[in-house]
């Protein structure tokens, strides 16, 4: 991959770190709000542009690129939902293929590496609590679980599909103890990022 196409990578990822970091604070023993707890009433959003779909608890704010400064020129958009959770989903095109295994490995590896610095820089003090290779449809994909600072925990998968690159991430707050808060975090976590599905045109 080109120096140019990595360093926009690093950029991206920086940015969407630090809007996960910046989120507003919640009560540090908060239990999800019966919205996020309510998995049938989740809403489907899609993104024609970015050629996927995903499931919030509510409708989410989305923006593209073109709403704000670009970054190298590459189209990116955005779709956030905020509650107790933040829930985000992003992605990046680039002009070339992201998926032979020793750029894929390289992209991933950057792309934790940009969001681990850029949390720390925001004195999160984040912590990789476990990172897994995993496969998405047949695309490479990592799956990874950071501790944060105030006892937060971020919950995030990196999918690549060709040339696009795709940055899910749920963002929850230290629960009450070690029982069932702490278990309806991680389900709700659990079942955002496995509500992603590829529309079909480029799956």
């Amino acid at each position: 991959m080109q120096k140019k196409s990595q360093l926009i990578l690093l950029i991206f990822i920086l940015g969407a770190s630090v809007g996960g970091a910046g989120q507003a604070r919640r009560p540090r023993n908060a239990r999800p709000a019966q919205a996020d707890s309510a998995f049938a009433r989740w809403v489907e959003f899609k993104s024609k542009e970015g050629r996927f779909s995903i499931l919030f608890p509510g409708s989410p704010k989305a923006r593209t690129n073109e709403d704000e400064q670009s970054v190298g020129g590459l189209p990116m958009y955005y779709a956030t939902y905020q509650s107790s959770i933040k829930y985000s989903a992003i992605y990046i095109q680039y002009p070339e293929n992201l998926e032979a295994p020793v750029v894929a490995k390289d992209v991933l590896d950057r792309a934790r590496d940009a969001g681990i610095v850029s949390s720390a820089e925001a004195q999160e003090r984040p912590r990789i609590l476990s990172e897994t290779e995993t496969s998405f449809e047949g695309h490479p994909a990592r799956l990874l679980r950071i501790a944060m600072s105030g006892g937060r925990t971020t919950w995030c998968r990196f999918v690549l599909v060709k040339n696009r690159f795709y940055f899910l991430e749920a963002v929850f707050p230290k629960p009450r103890g070690k029982g069932s808060a702490a278990e309806d975090y991680e389900e709700i976590a659990r079942f955002f990022l496995d509500s992603f599905r590829l529309i079909q045109e480029i799956a």
